[in-house]
């Protein structure tokens, strides 16, 4: 490149649209229909059945006939999870005029239709109570059943039409039934496939119920993701506020995810919508991370000005820590106090995000500082996140 040529910033590539999940349910369900009419002696005979029968169809599971009401719906829902807009609702509709309790039509009505969220609400509700009626009593009761769902084919679009309603009734403003909706669905499959954990321990936090919030976080105490150690932070400064252990949890976080915190603070601007996935420690699980966290931040008197104080603080520290070996050298000049991190030199941030830039492939952003003045709580340095994630805050 000739000196004094401009060079030109590089696009990236635009995010590959991922398939339904729910489609993929499609097959275990035939496989599991299979194996309930068969009858194998041993593990090994069953195996060695469906290896035959996909080396029979090429590899793929073949497509069982629809025999009754209930499995002729399922087949037009997943036709709808495949189709668009208005064939998605016809075909949602039509399986309920087939089977007026297919649950999964509900939950496609309620994504596709609703205008409001007492809307969505009412057709979730419909989802759920129909998801009950088809499992049955004995799925809620027996010990075989429940504490294992989501493990079973059968129980999954309740636990999406559960689930799903618990964070409306939350952005309703009922928060006390969001929360029993969480509990319960936390007790019918305690592995927790869907992630209910992080939404749970969020709305505990943001309402104050630091008993049960405690609980929840020893429920799950192993677990290693940024999440829930910003979650963890967070809890121990409501248990205890500004202490050694809380800046001990905070710096953990920190590690587990470095860059939650620019988007928590204000450094950089949050993102309008979600990653449709992320990795550990990646840009986009902290864009998650504050999605899934930010009300608990945003409702805890303090926890976003002590935040920032111990970030300023953390990146000062001459010592740095192993996970930010590959941070560019040098400490950010951050002075301490309130807001401290919005106080940011704008040319040792613009280094640190033309390295990332470099490193990553991302687009360099400009960064502008603010001084730290003093602010109420409509001005905090969330306050440009705070509308959509009181409005996206999910399970």
């Amino acid at each position: 490149m000739k000196k004094g040529a401009s060079r030109k910033r590089q696009t990236p590539p635009a995010e590959v649209p991922l398939p339904d999940r729910r489609t993929m349910e499609r097959a275990m369900r035939d496989i599991q229909r299979l194996m309930n009419e068969q009858k194998f002696a041993s593990v090994e005979e069953a195996d060695a059945f469906l290896r035959q029968l996909l080396q029979e169809h090429g590899g793929k599971m073949p497509t069982l006939p629809a025999d009754t009401p209930q499995q002729q719906a399922e087949d037009l829902v997943y036709q709808a999870l495949e189709a668009h807009d208005t064939q998605r609702v016809r075909l949602a509709r039509q399986a309920l005029e087939i089977d007026p309790d297919c649950a999964e039509a509900y939950i496609i009505l309620a994504e596709e239709t609703a205008r409001s969220l007492p809307e969505a609400r009412d057709l979730f509700v419909n989802a759920m109570e129909a998801a009950e009626r088809t499992l049955g009593e004995q799925y809620f009761t027996d010990p075989e059943y429940a504490g294992h769902f989501w493990g079973l084919i059968e129980t999954r679009p309740y636990m999406r039409a559960r689930v799903a309603l618990a964070s409306i009734l939350w952005q309703l403003g009922e928060r006390d039934a969001a929360i029993a909706h969480a509990q319960a669905l936390l007790r019918l499959n305690p592995n927790d496939n869907q992630g209910v954990r992080y939404t749970l321990l969020t709305w505990l936090l943001a309402a104050g119920r630091i008993d049960d919030a405690q609980a929840v976080y020893q429920q799950y105490a192993d677990e290693v993701s940024g999440t829930w150690a910003y979650l963890h932070a967070l809890l121990v400064f409501r248990k205890i506020g500004p202490s050694v252990k809380a800046r001990k949890a905070l710096n953990q976080a920190f590690d587990a995810n470095r860059y939650a915190v620019f988007f928590l603070t204000g450094v950089d601007p949050l993102p309008k919508s979600l990653p449709a996935y992320h990795g550990f420690g990646d840009e986009n699980e902290g864009v998650s991370i504050v999605y899934t966290t930010g009300i608990a931040w945003i409702e805890t008197p303090g926890a976003l000005e002590w935040l920032a104080d111990e970030f300023a603080r953390w990146m000062n520290t001459p010592r740095w820590p192993p996970s930010r070996k590959q941070w560019p050298p040098g400490n950010l000049p951050i002075t301490t106090g309130p807001l401290a991190a919005r106080a940011i030199a704008v040319r040792p941030i613009r280094r640190a995000r033309r390295w990332r830039s470099k490193r990553h492939g991302a687009p360099v952003r400009t960064a502008r500082a603010s001084p730290p003045s003093t602010v109420n709580r409509s001005t905090r340095p969330f306050c440009t996140s705070t509308a959509s994630i009181r409005n996206h805050c999910r399970s």
